[in-house]
């Protein structure tokens, strides 16, 4: 080969590869990145902490992930079914200090999960056991370990009461009636972990903010009371009943001078009632009247 073919083809080999590498300089995404894992990353909930302080769990990707604070334990599930035939991505976290426990919530796969922080927590059985204490069944441990309630639709978000056995959460929201244009009903699920199955479905004209639901007591019950951001009256939710109590808005403080008004009017009214009472209360019979009465009686 002449000396100038072989310059020719060198300028031709430098000049494909500046192409080639211009080209993967330009599509790292394409080549490297899986499509959608940035959005994954974006939408994945912060970590959480638990109520001492000593685990963390946290979304990574697919995975949850459960780790001792400072320390090298570390426990990795997979978000998917028991089957394995369904995959979701947390979206919700939450701790329950009076379980010692993490819950979390998924989409697009219908289970809520709870991961026991318990050393001691009992064991876990996925399936129908007639009588744990006789070895029926498949148990797995329930140290970090997945206690899995199956439901009908994913969760959007969920609030649990004071002691972490309840849990109310909401699903996608359906419609009142069967038209077009009807307005769009909040749905509410209220699941019990002990039993690990839920145990009421709600459905009403509300849009509940589970985030700021409180757990207050009443009367000897215990209430989860869940506030509306539509400015209706709170929704309040007796547990143990598994039944929404009629709604009513919270009675306003009244301050001292309004109470004294108050007073003032009602104890006019009370004196303006009695003297009624006076000029309308019959006086002592006449003296002939008194007489008259005698004598028929004789």
């Amino acid at each position: 080969m002449s000396p100038g073919r072989r310059a020719l083809l060198a300028r031709w080999v430098a000049a494909g590869a500046l192409a080639s590498t211009a080209a993967s300089a330009a599509a790292p995404t394409a080549v490297d990145t899986p499509v959608g894992a940035a959005a994954s990353v974006a939408a994945a909930p912060a970590p959480i902490v638990s109520a001492d302080g000593r685990w963390r769990l946290s979304v990574e990707g697919d995975q949850v992930v459960v780790q001792a604070v400072g320390e090298g334990t570390r426990r990795q599930h997979r978000a998917v079914s028991l089957d394995g035939r369904e995959r979701g991505r947390a979206s919700a976290l939450r701790a329950l200090p009076a379980r010692r426990s993490f819950a979390l919530a998924f989409e697009g796969l219908p289970e809520l999960w709870e991961i026991p922080l318990d050393v001691d927590a009992e064991p876990i059985f996925d399936g129908y056991v007639h009588d744990y204490r006789m070895g029926e069944g498949i148990a797995r441990p329930g140290f970090l370990g997945v206690r899995r309630v199956r439901l009908q639709e994913p969760l959007a978000a969920f609030a649990a009461d004071a002691s972490g056995a309840y849990v109310l959460g909401r699903v996608a929201d359906g419609a009142v009636g069967h038209g077009a244009a009807a307005p769009p009903r909040a749905r509410l699920v209220l699941v019990h972990l002990d039993v690990r199955r839920p145990i009421a479905r709600f459905a009403l004209e509300a849009d509940p903010d589970l985030g700021a639901a409180q757990t207050l007591q009443e009367e000897g019950r215990s209430l989860l009371v869940v506030p509306d951001r539509r400015g209706g009256p709170p929704l309040r939710l007796d547990l143990r009943a598994a039944r929404l109590l009629p709604r009513r808005r919270p009675r306003r403080d009244r301050g001292p001078a309004s109470l004294s008004a108050a007073g003032r009017s009602r104890a006019g009214a009370r004196r303006e009632c009695a003297l009624r009472a006076c000029r309308c209360a019959p006086g002592p019979r006449p003296p002939i009247r008194a007489a008259r009465a005698r004598s028929t009686r004789g």
